[in-house]
């Protein structure tokens, strides 16, 4: 009995999440961290207001004092 082992280059389908393919683009794989931190936030979808202000939403980007670019 014979057994032939081979080394065979996989290569991924996909370098990383849509969210940081639309920030970083797809050149190289996100790091573990970028992964973990990157638009972790939600943006949709909520099912409650906030009972302290019903104006706004919970996560409203108009109340946050730091604006950033991206």
């Amino acid at each position: 009995m014979s057994i032939e082992i081979s080394a065979k280059a996989i290569t991924p389908i996909r370098l990383s999440y849509g969210n940081l393919v639309e920030r970083f683009g797809d050149k190289r794989p996100a790091s573990r961290y970028q992964e973990a931190t990157y638009d972790v936030q939600p943006t949709a979808n909520f099912q409650y207001r906030p009972l302290w202000d019903k104006n706004y939403e919970i996560y409203d980007t108009s109340r946050t004092a730091i604006v950033m670019e991206d």
